[in-house]
């Protein structure tokens, strides 16, 4: 019989992976072009404000975003993919464009299979959200002696990015000794 003695969590973790792709994607734009102020503009106007203003298309753009978090790979060569993602004879680096647009991108995006952390975005949001977790037990264990860590069971929509649940198991192993045997992860909702 499992009794939970507490529970803890990070709202949003999933959101937070989420929004640490799409600011992979920002930055693999603005590198990609050398005109700054061109690619700060062309953000803005074809990505910012279509996505602030239409809610269908927004849904369209992080419904791609949120394929790409579930085909998260280690390998760092599938930048390639990102750079030969086109529309036309039209390239991501190449937003400034005219004639480009959101649904343009959105296109774009559905060529690519895959997303690498290319720029730390993604390791620093697992950190931030690992690091909460763990820290709120660590208090809680420090305020209340008698409580011991039997076990962890793993839930959320975050927990279905490997990266992120790795991260969390090791640190529930080597800060708090909760053995590897009794770490789960619910597979559905």
């Amino acid at each position: 019989k499992i009794v939970p003695v507490y529970r803890n969590g990070f709202a949003g973790a999933g959101n937070l992976v989420t929004n640490a792709i799409f600011e992979t994607l920002i930055h693999f734009i603005r590198q990609q072009q050398p005109d700054e102020q061109a690619v700060q503009q062309a953000i803005r106007t074809k990505i910012l404000d279509p996505l602030k203003n239409d809610l269908a298309v927004r849904n369209e753009f992080f419904i791609e975003l949120e394929k790409l978090k579930k085909k998260f790979s280690e390998n760092q060569q599938v930048i390639s993919q990102w750079q030969q993602a086109a529309s036309g004879s039209i390239k991501l680096k190449d937003i400034h464009e005219s004639g480009v647009d959101i649904n343009t991108i959105i296109d774009m995006l559905k060529q690519i299979e895959n997303v690498a952390d290319f720029y730390q975005y993604i390791e620093v949001a697992t950190e931030t959200i690992t690091e909460k977790v763990i820290s709120s037990l660590e208090i809680l264990r420090n305020a209340m002696p008698e409580i011991q860590y039997h076990g962890a069971i793993l839930t959320g929509r975050g927990f279905l990015f490997q990266p992120l649940q790795k991260k969390l198991e090791q640190k529930l192993r080597d800060r708090l000794g909760v053995p590897t045997s009794q770490l789960f992860r619910l597979r559905n909702n």
